[in-house]
């Protein structure tokens, strides 16, 4: 790209230097004769006022020299020469002066420029002024070498701005083209710095919102698979311990195996469920009724609390749909009853309503727990930190579908909150 750049700048300024140059040549040549004409005729205009009348071979004026080293010649009114080392017989240009004319002429030679010598209005003889062609295309050629001094320097000026701005725009593009090769290996932290160029640092930014949604992509696939696998692990778990629970009993094997049986329906809809959300895209929502939801669900949420914790719906008779994941909101709904069934007490309600724009579903229970609202998401660390991994992949799963999940009363008597956007048609 630096050699594009600079061979076109360079190019383009040669181009212009030789378009220009060469009629500014021509016109340079053409004043260079033109003043020498003016100036032999001004020489010869100035001896002219110093010859005598009339003209006599015997009694030769004294001309002066002049300091462009002009050659001074005069000539009698029948055209043989007076004096001055100008030819024996006039020629055309000084038989123009004879005739009462100034007269000039850049061919040949020698520039030539003539003018009459008069006497009581009468024309008695001619002064010549000669320059040889060399002197004048000397000047001329002066000239020229100064204009492609000029012209060199304006190439070699060229191709250092040019040499300045291929760097000033390679080197941005050589920071994109690395950032780019980072992005592919798999590093999402890269950020192109501003270049200055406005195209380039359009071209940057998008590049580093690109890697920035990459990042928290994959942080997100990442959060998601280590949910999903807590997910499943804990129905896996429930039918380990049920199993060896009936093992070490020796009896009640109808009851440990329909237990089981139940816990690996649990597996199977959570992996089903799971594998819906992976391949869901949320442009493809179709507006769900969370009511009914909530109501195919309550036996299953009965069954899972036991007979010493009662669950109350309060379920409106119309809630206006929203578009979300059926799935999604499944998984939420199970996590908060799982939460209020493990670390919760008392009993469980799940209140819907409407909000102003959206639709609202609160889960709470009757424990003395107080919870930290800065760390009840927070996923379960090795120092103890967090609550556990089900209420931050319920947020993931929230927000993913455009809502939130909030802690609506810390406690005693916690509430969750799940908020989501109505969209109503045009």
């Amino acid at each position: 790209m630096r050699g594009r750049i600079l061979r076109a700048i360079v190019g383009v300024t040669a181009l212009a230097v030789v378009v220009l140059s060469v009629p500014l040549g021509l016109a340079v040549a053409s004043v260079y004769r033109d003043q020498a004409v003016r100036r032999l005729v001004d020489d010869a205009t100035q001896a002219a006022t110093l010859v005598p009348a009339p003209l006599t071979a015997s009694d030769p004026a004294e001309l002066p020299t002049p300091e462009d080293g002009a050659r001074l010649s005069v000539y009698g009114a029948d055209g043989r020469r007076v004096s001055g080392p100008g030819p024996a017989a006039a020629d055309p240009v000084t038989r123009m002066a004879l005739g009462g004319h100034v007269g000039s002429s850049s061919t040949g030679a020698e520039v030539v420029a003539a003018v009459p010598v008069g006497s009581q209005e009468q024309v008695v003889g001619a002064v010549r002024s000669a320059l040889s062609q060399a002197t004048v295309d000397g000047r001329v050629h002066r000239a020229w070498l100064v204009l492609v001094g000029l012209g060199l320097a304006a190439i070699g000026l060229a191709a250092a701005v040019a040499v300045l701005q291929a760097r000033r725009l390679s080197r941005p593009l050589d920071a994109l083209g690395a950032a780019a090769a980072r992005l592919g290996g798999g590093d999402f932290s890269v950020e192109v710095p501003p270049s200055g160029v406005a195209e380039i640092d359009t071209v940057a930014g998008s590049l580093n919102a690109t890697a920035a949604r990459l990042a928290v992509v994959l942080d997100r696939e990442r959060a998601f698979s280590a949910d999903a696998s807590h997910q499943l692990r804990t129905p896996l778990t429930a039918l380990r311990l049920r199993l060896e629970g009936a093992l070490l009993a020796g009896d009640g094997m109808r009851l440990a195996v329909t237990a089981a049986l139940d816990e690996i329906d649990r597996l199977q809809r959570t992996v089903e469920e799971l594998l819906e959300l992976a391949r869901d895209t949320p442009g493809d929502r179709r507006p769900l009724d969370l009511a009914a939801l909530c109501a195919d669900q309550e036996g299953r949420w009965r069954a899972a609390l036991g007979a010493h914790r009662p669950l109350r719906l309060e379920l409106p008779a119309s809630l206006p749909p929203v578009p979300v994941s059926a799935s999604a909101m499944r998984q939420i709904l199970d996590v908060l009853l799982d939460n209020a069934a493990v670390h919760g007490a008392g009993t469980v309600r799940v209140v819907a309503g409407e909000l102003p724009g959206g639709v609202h579903v609160d889960v709470g229970d009757e424990g003395e727990v107080m919870l930290d609202p800065a760390r009840v998401f927070a996923r379960r660390t090795s120092g103890g930190g967090g609550r556990g991994i089900g209420l931050a992949l319920a947020r993931s799963l929230a927000e993913a579908e455009g809502g939130r999940l909030l802690l609506q009363r810390a406690g005693p008597g916690p509430v969750f909150r799940l908020v989501l956007a109505r969209r109503d048609p045009p």
